[in-house]
């Protein structure tokens, strides 16, 4: 086995020409939180998802930092300075990490404790400077360091296992910790007014399950004013946030006029408290007894799983589940939030654009993922999409409106929508899928049925079906259709179907397990998403082998493959082991050419987080993997559509400046007109319909804005001025 992975090693480090993956702002819907933001000037950090992001200009752009770190992922939760080093704590690994210029070089650090531990997973919850010493809490012991960090000794006072929210107050060290106890845990507070070096337990936690005293993860827990102590906590009775003016003996619930959910974090800035919770962030100028709410879910990212407050230069900056977000103290204004997370079930990237489906609904990017316009609300009412396709121009969508299996077509980015056909016959339908002058629909019931129109849906015709092999009476609808080269593939949940005769007729093959098929004529590849294996077939999926050659595997599977696609004649397959795990070179993607079985390792994606959900392209440089909540990446440029050159072509816009409404002249119609700020941030997207158009732009603040208008393969861009 140690031959083995020479061979492959020195394979893999063969491979020449690796492209670097970036990520993209993936759509909205996701649910990866930012964990913490660490701030000096225009420096920036944040935890996020399994990745460090760095910003160099004060937040406007972020990018992974990857160098010198130990693990392929390292799901970072706190980051603090003491001196000259910048302290990082991780979930993954049995370390912390240590920087003394600026976080661009690390040090792994092993605390050298988790052999001692019934779990041998530390997970460290946040690190903490008090005087002289290091402290860290984790979920599964409290430690402190008195030498920078290089060496770490279990503080054996605080004997419950999991601890959090150690804060560093004026009048000493606090720490929350829980014990497993059943059938609810107890949570407990302990201070240290000696740095840590010695804790008394206050008398605060009744024998029965505490109301509400609790330790936040990667949070901050407490803070103090005037006299009292307060903790955000998990609450029993309803309230987010309680205080205490007895050093913890009594608590009384603050701001009862709110039933805040789960606290998250309470800061104290010149006298003004500052709290967050699951849904939003609140302040308060009395102590606690009245709160404004100043981010909530109207803002579309709450704190949830995070909230962690900083502050800076008069911002407050919060993590929240889309990215740090600011909030400035003099004019209350608060900041986009940076948006990568998302997961796209289902990509199709052509002719500039990316189409992704998540959740039922489809989201479409011309700019490489940069931004995404949900477009699933032009179809008006409420509408689920199912599954989608693209032929040329022409974007196609199988949803459910009214109850009813709509076939819906765009020729204009989806701005608007028009119903080609229902389901035939009345049957209910799972499935749409347009190809050239031919539809594709199936009816529902226990015998699948495919049908054919060549008449934009008005008449329908049964088309012919056989089942090879084992009925397919599981699951046995069809789920979404795509076309590989002469083929069509029918997806039928536990089996597919496929057609070399513009689906005239179909063969249907069953399945052992579930798994994605891809392929092209005579040559079939199919991914087995339980097993973990790669299979190819060469007589049109009657039989199939094991496909392995060059490819890492262990005892014959492959571990940990993700996304599995089919871009330009080549089939795409994530190898995402982990650092540590059963392969030593993780994170390269590899591809098969039409007609061979042996894999090739291309892009080292290292830097991609493990759970990868689709990869689709628009050419063989240009690839975007859409991950499970931590957003799409791509190795394009990010350059947006090519810009137009050429004497012929033109924009003009006047009056510049303008105060209310701008003209906009353009020898290009039928493409997306957008308003952006100089970040790239879109304001908004409105279809640009003819040569001349009126854009209202009234409620633009004053300063300077790029108009652009996409086309298929050209853009059009001017600058403007709002006056």
């Amino acid at each position: 086995m140690k031959n083995l992975y020479l061979i492959l090693f020195l394979f893999v480090c063969s491979v020449t020409n690796a492209q670097q993956f970036n990520p993209t702002n993936g759509p909205t819907s996701g649910m990866e939180t930012s964990k913490f933001v660490f701030v000096e000037s225009d420096l920036m950090f944040t935890g996020y998802g399994y990745h460090l992001l760095r910003s160099d200009n004060g937040g406007e752009n972020w990018y992974v930092v990857t160098a010198n770190f130990a693990d392929n992922e390292i799901l970072p939760t706190s980051m603090i300075r003491k001196g000259d080093y910048i302290f990082l704590s991780s979930w993954l690994g049995d370390r912390v990490y240590r920087s003394g210029d600026n976080g661009d070089t690390w040090d792994a650090i092993s605390t050298g404790l988790s052999t001692n531990m019934v779990n041998p997973s530390l997970k460290p919850n946040r690190i903490e400077v008090s005087g002289e010493n290091l402290l860290m809490s984790s979920m599964n012991y409290t430690a402190i360091s008195t030498d920078m960090g290089l060496s770490w000794q279990r503080i054996e006072a605080i004997p419950e296992d999991i601890t959090d929210g150690v804060n560093q107050l004026e009048s000493g060290l606090y720490m929350s910790s829980q014990d497993n106890q059943s059938p609810f845990p107890h949570h407990f507070i302990y201070k240290s007014l000696d740095n840590g070096t010695t804790w008394e337990q206050l008398p605060s936690v009744p024998s029965i399950p505490s109301p509400g005293i609790a330790m936040q993860q990667g949070t901050s827990a407490f803070a103090e004013l005037n006299g009292y102590l307060y903790s955000s906590c998990a609450p029993l009775n309803g309230h987010g946030l309680q205080r205490s003016n007895d050093n913890g003996a009594t608590w009384e619930n603050v701001g009862a006029a709110y039933a805040f959910n789960t606290g998250k974090c309470v800061r104290n800035y010149d006298g003004i408290l500052y709290f967050t919770d699951m849904s939003g962030a609140y302040k308060s100028t009395d102590e606690g007894a009245s709160w404004e709410e100043f981010l909530n879910a109207d803002y579309d990212f709450p704190c949830a799983d995070a909230g962690y407050i900083t502050r800076y230069n008069g911002k407050l900056w919060i993590s929240t589940q889309k990215g740090p977000i600011s909030y400035n103290e003099a004019t209350g204004e608060v900041s986009e939030p940076m948006i990568r997370n998302g997961s796209l079930t289902s990509m199709k990237a052509a002719n500039g654009v990316i189409l992704g489906l998540e959740y039922g609904k489809l989201y479409a990017s011309v700019n490489h993922g940069n931004s995404w316009t949900n477009v699933t609300n032009n179809f008006g009412g409420n509408t689920e999409v199912l599954h989608f396709s693209v032929d040329g121009n022409t974007w196609y969508a199988g949803a459910f409106k009214d109850f009813y299996l709509n076939l819906f077509k765009s020729t204009d980015y989806g701005q608007s929508w028009s119903v080609v056909s229902t389901t035939p016959n009345g049957s209910g339908g799972t499935a749409f899928f347009s190809y050239g002058p031919q539809l594709f629909a199936t009816g529902t019931g226990a015998d699948i049925v495919i049908y054919k129109s060549t008449d934009n849906g008005a008449t329908w015709n049964p088309t012919s079906l056989t089942v090879a092999g084992d009925p397919l009476s599981y699951n046995a609808t069809v789920q979404g259709f795509e076309k590989h080269g002469d083929m069509i593939f029918a997806d039928i949940g536990y089996g597919f179907a496929f057609s070399a005769d513009d689906g005239e007729t179909w063969t249907a093959r069953k399945l052992t397990s579930d798994g994605k098929v891809v392929g092209w004529l005579n040559n079939f590849i199919r991914y087995d998403d339980w097993s973990y294996q790669i299979l190819n077939s060469t007589d049109n999926g009657a039989t199939w082998t094991l496909t392995t050659d060059g490819f890492p595997i262990f005892a014959g599977i492959i571990q940990y493959a993700g996304g599995l696609g089919m871009v330009n004649g080549r089939v795409y397959m994530l190898n995402n082991m982990e650092s540590g795990d059963l392969s030593p070179y993780p994170g390269y993607y590899y591809y098969i050419d039409d007609g061979s079985t042996s894999w090739t390792p291309a892009v080292n994606l290292g830097q991609i987080p493990w759970n990868v959900v689709s990869i689709d392209g628009t050419s063989e440089t240009d690839l975007y993997v859409s991950t499970f909540d931590d957003g799409v990446w791509t190795n394009a440029n990010n350059t947006g559509i090519e810009a137009a050159t050429g004497t012929n072509r033109f924009i003009s816009v006047y009056p510049n400046p303008a105060t209310d409404q701008l003209h906009v002249e353009c020898e290009f119609t039928g493409g997306l007109l957008s308003i952006m700020d100089f970040t790239g941030r879109v304001i908004s997207q409105t279809p640009f319909v003819n040569s001349r158009q009126e854009v209202n732009i009234s409620s633009l603040k004053a300063g300077m804005y790029i108009i652009s208008i996409d086309g298929v393969d050209k853009r059009y861009q001017s600058k403007f001025i709002k006056r």
